[in-house]
């Protein structure tokens, strides 16, 4: 007879981190990105690192299912197909090929760098920070980077955001094409939590029992992006940068 699975742990800090993930489902909604940074910085303080990916991922692949199926007709895909994905993936791996074993030092190095970056944008506000061509170029370089980025600390978002700043996109644009980098990355990686057998049955019943305040979550998001104006969306995708540095570079 097979058990029934059992929940990874207790009650109590799986509501903790319910209303942790509610946070980051927000967050995301609203502004296309933050949903993994606030989650892992905010539930690492009770839970591991390595056993909140296993819980945290599902519901971060069943937000952005959600999100980008309903924001489907604002997804820029040549954008996401020609450059993003396959730029992305070029970090990814040189992250794997190149970076070995724990880094802690680098957590440090990665909140320096995204509070200079989006300090930079909130300084320079609508002006032009670069030349368009050398704009884009350094966008091109960014991907590359956030996919690097992502391969060593599975936090590419921030630097993504930034190098996708680099170029003219409104805010439904910018929120629906996120989604699908994140749906095609965080589907990646659960698929190798399943295979590594980080990810079973107990896992994905802890998962199910954050799905109903990512819902929540999810909804003060939508209610929240439809009541924000374009610069003060700008200014809050840097700020919130800013307050994500803060706590990785403090670690």
């Amino acid at each position: 007879m097979i058990a029934a699975p059992v929940l990874p742990h207790p009650p109590e800090t799986l509501a903790v981190l319910a209303a942790i993930v509610a946070c980051g489902a927000c967050v995301q909604t609203s502004i296309g990105f933050g949903a993994m940074l606030v989650s892992v910085t905010l539930g690492s303080l009770i839970l591991p690192v390595g056993e909140l990916l296993p819980l945290l991922v599902p519901v971060a692949v069943t937000q952005t299912t959600v999100v980008g199926l309903q924001k489907r007709h604002a997804i820029v895909w040549p954008l996401l197909l020609r450059r993003v994905l396959p730029l992305m993936g070029i970090g990814l791996t040189l992250a794997i090929v190149l970076v070995k074993g724990d880094t802690p030092w680098m957590k440090k190095a990665l909140g320096a760098m995204i509070l200079v970056l989006a300090g930079r944008e909130l300084a320079l506000g609508s002006r032009p920070s670069t030349p368009t061509g050398v704009r884009a170029l350094v966008s091109l370089v960014g991907v590359v980077l956030a996919g690097f980025v992502h391969g060593v600390f599975a936090t590419g978002g921030p630097v993504l955001v930034w190098a996708l700043g680099q170029q003219p996109l409104d805010k439904a644009a910018f929120r629906a094409t996120l989604q699908v980098v994140w749906f095609t990355l965080n589907s990646v990686l659960m698929l190798t939590f399943l295979a590594e057998g980080r990810a079973d049955a107990s896992t994905l019943l802890g998962t199910a029992t954050l799905l109903p305040t990512a819902a929540l979550g999810i909804a003060c998001g939508y209610w929240l992006h439809d009541r924000v104006d374009e610069a003060r969306f700008r200014t809050a995708v840097w700020g919130t940068l800013v307050l994500a540095s803060l706590p990785l570079m403090l670690r």
